[in-house]
């Protein structure tokens, strides 16, 4: 697994991805929530079921519907985009920055996750929204846990990105100062 994703970790893929990663932050979610009208549960870390279906009440039925269907398409694809992103280009980083048998270059597998908390999340809130306006107060706090975890191991991504790019910045700095010499 390490040695295809390694394969996998080219700045042209990364590139693309992050590309991809911009047209969804920048145009396809905004636009689905400005016509909700709120955040989406799946950017809200704490909320109660009491919480969460006045958040699905605020919607009406259209936006309900509307939230479905992003929920079944763009939020399947995207956290696939992010998820490889962020693993890829942190393991672009670590192999620039560690040496290639050090045990560290395993670290960016372990982002891996969050595509499936986030995959979950998802399953769970289309299922709030299909049973709606049944309360399955149980789920709600089920997908919350979902949401937190999806949240977690995208932080554990982006320390992981931070902490590559410090370590390649510090080493290229110490070359450019031995080279001034």
């Amino acid at each position: 697994m390490l040695k295809l994703h390694q394969r996998l970790s080219r700045s042209g893929l990364v590139l693309a991805l992050g590309v991809a990663f911009v047209i969804f932050e920048a145009g396809v979610f905004p636009y689905a929530y400005t016509i909700l009208g709120s955040a989406p549960l799946d950017l809200k870390l704490f909320y109660s079921p009491a919480q969460a279906y006045a958040t699905l009440t605020a919607y009406g039925e259209q936006g309900r519907a509307l939230y479905r269907i992003v929920e079944l398409t763009g939020d399947l694809l995207f956290p696939i985009i992010y998820t490889l992103l962020l693993t890829l280009s942190s393991s672009l980083l670590f192999k620039q920055a560690f040496s290639p048998d050090s045990r560290l270059q395993r670290l960016p597998l372990y982002i891996y996750p969050v595509w499936l908390f986030d995959l979950l999340e998802n399953i769970c809130i289309v299922t709030l929204v299909s049973r709606f306006p049944n309360q399955l107060p149980g789920l709600v706090y089920v997908t919350q846990l979902f949401t937190l975890l999806k949240f977690a191991f995208a932080g554990y991504g982006m320390l992981l990105l931070a902490w590559g790019a410090a370590r390649v910045l510090v080493r290229r700095m110490g070359r450019s100062s031995r080279d001034s010499r």
